[in-house]
């Protein structure tokens, strides 16, 4: 894994969590939960750690972990590398298995990491294209147009490499403020195919899996 891992140069300065209550990665805000070591974010399986000679089960996880049927214990965090992406995705709320984005009950909310912080912790990031070109990673259909902005971590993400978060209400209000859209519509809202199309090349994100096989 070490000769896969990204370099410290290569991160972007900021990377994207949408976490909400029924995911698998467990959120800890404060740093001095319960023995949890510091870690506000820490994946189900804390432990495993792939070596040289077992690439192929890390290919196999890492194709697991974009697979909607897979409810295995993972040893990733996922992540966003777009802020904008991160919100159509949640706005989704595709956890909930319906389609009603006016819900007000919505318990999601963004976290921003700071890389920077990440590297201090010596935290492994894996960046999904890098592991598509050199372990062969197979990845569903739909996951193929997200795969450069998709990063993986592995086991936890310190309490302070999150630098901000978001509710899903402040999101909202955000998109109000700033007349971006809040919601998608389905197609008899829109005159003409092209219109719709316009629209879903912007906001629809196939149902990008989140972590714990959650994005599909």
């Amino acid at each position: 894994m070490d000769r896969l891992r990204c370099a410290t140069d290569s991160l972007p300065p900021y990377l994207w969590r949408v976490q909400y209550s029924s995911s698998q990665t467990s959120y800890y805000p404060d740093s001095n939960n319960n023995g949890h070591h510091g870690y506000g974010l820490q994946a189900r399986d804390t432990h495993t750690f792939y070596t040289e000679d077992k690439l192929e089960s890390f290919r196999q996880s890492v194709e697991r972990q974009f697979t909607w049927s897979w409810r295995g214990p993972q040893p990733y965090i996922s992540l966003f590398s777009d802020e904008e992406h991160a919100e159509n995705w949640a706005l989704r709320e595709p956890w909930k298995g319906n389609y009603d984005y006016h819900d007000d009950t919505s318990d999601w909310e963004i976290l921003t990491i700071n890389t920077r912080q990440l590297q201090l912790a010596d935290i492994y990031i894996f960046k999904l294209s890098d592991l598509q070109r050199e372990l062969d990673v197979s990845l569903p259909e739909r996951a193929q147009q997200h795969s450069e902005g998709a990063y993986l971590c592995l086991h936890r993400i310190p309490a302070s490499a999150i630098v901000q978060r978001r509710a899903a209400w402040q999101i909202k209000q955000d998109r109000r403020f700033k007349k971006l859209p809040e919601t998608y519509y389905p197609p008899d809202d829109y005159s003409d195919d092209e219109e719709y199309e316009s629209v879903q090349n912007n906001f629809n994100d196939d149902l990008m899996k989140m972590s714990e096989g959650d994005w599909w």
